[in-house]
């Protein structure tokens, strides 16, 4: 059986997300790789038609809305969001979402969660 997953990745997003009291001055940018199999992805290898797969801008969708939503002190919790709402869709069977905060700490390039499931 042919496995296929649906990879968005590099989605930047500006949010509310840390912390510490100077992390929540202003916004910061996120970046969010998101992969994810859909339930049944062998109808559109050969119909070519957008309806037989999973659009990739309700991914885009999901990440915006939930940034300009609320405030975050933890990229955990944000990360959690993603996952909920991209794996409570139907047409989804197994979903892969990548949080990274660059710049979060003197030393690093960026500090990540990654949930599954």
């Amino acid at each position: 059986m042919m496995e296929a997953k649906i990879i968005v990745k590099g989605i930047k997003v500006n949010l509310i997300l840390g912390h510490y009291p100077e992390e929540r001055l202003a916004p910061r940018e996120a970046r969010i790789d998101i992969e994810l199999s859909p339930i049944d992805v062998e109808r559109a290898l050969t119909s070519d038609e957008l309806s037989d797969t999973f659009n990739y801008e309700i991914a885009l969708e999901i990440v915006n809305k939930l940034a300009a939503s609320k405030e975050y002190k933890l990229i955990e919790s944000f990360t959690y969001d993603i996952y909920k709402e991209i794996k409570a869709l139907p047409q989804i069977g197994w979903v892969r979402v990548l949080v990274e905060k660059p710049a979060a700490m003197d030393g690093c390039e960026a500090t990540a969660i990654e949930l599954q499931g």
